[in-house]
């Protein structure tokens, strides 16, 4: 059963959505070092002192590796770990929701990249931006309860949303949701 989203609002509205996280998996065919299998083990996460996220992913050769954590801006908020010397395998990293200087960050969306330097400094990156590349996501049932002041649509995954309200043919008025993390439906 989908589930909708519901926020008040006046005027035509225009939504767009940018995916955010998408596990695939990373490296060329020729480079024997890859980073694969790359997930998540919650779907949303908020920075306080009782939650962390573990970022779980796959190395095809034993590697030095660097996580990095991006802010919403695009921002490097915190390093876990750099040139880390990691086996083969299943491995993992854990985020505690602090920056570089050790202080808890605000809810939002971050994104992280993982990259790896093989004994024989062959490469390997995980950057979901290059799986997503912004695609934008079509939006589905947008409607506009004028009585109510309300708009609904249904998400077909997980996504970033932003959602701005102007004149049709005009001026953009208000942006009503700015790029705010959302799930499915």
């Amino acid at each position: 059963m989908l589930k909708k989203n519901s926020i008040s609002a006046t005027c035509c509205f225009f939504i767009s959505c940018l995916l955010c996280l998408y596990a695939a998996d990373a490296g060329a065919e020729e480079n024997p070092l890859r980073i694969s299998n790359v997930s998540l083990d919650k779907k949303t996460f908020s920075p306080d002192k009782d939650s962390k996220v573990t970022i779980s992913y796959k190395l095809s050769g034993d590697a030095a590796v660097t996580v990095n954590i991006y802010d919403e801006s695009d921002r490097r908020v915190r390093t876990l770990g750099s040139h880390v010397k990691t086996a083969a395998g299943f491995c993992s990293a854990e985020w505690d929701g602090k920056d570089d200087e050790g202080k808890f960050l605000p809810s939002g969306a971050y994104i992280y990249t993982l990259e790896a330097i093989g004994d024989k400094g062959e490469k390997a990156k995980y950057d979901p931006a290059d799986q997503t590349g912004g695609i934008l996501l079509e939006i589905r049932k947008p409607v506009l309860d004028t009585e109510k002041g309300e708009i609904s649509y249904v998400l077909p995954k997980a996504g970033m949303v932003r959602i701005r309200a102007g004149i049709k043919e005009g001026p953009h008025l208000r942006t009503l949701i700015d790029w705010t993390p959302r799930e499915a439906g």
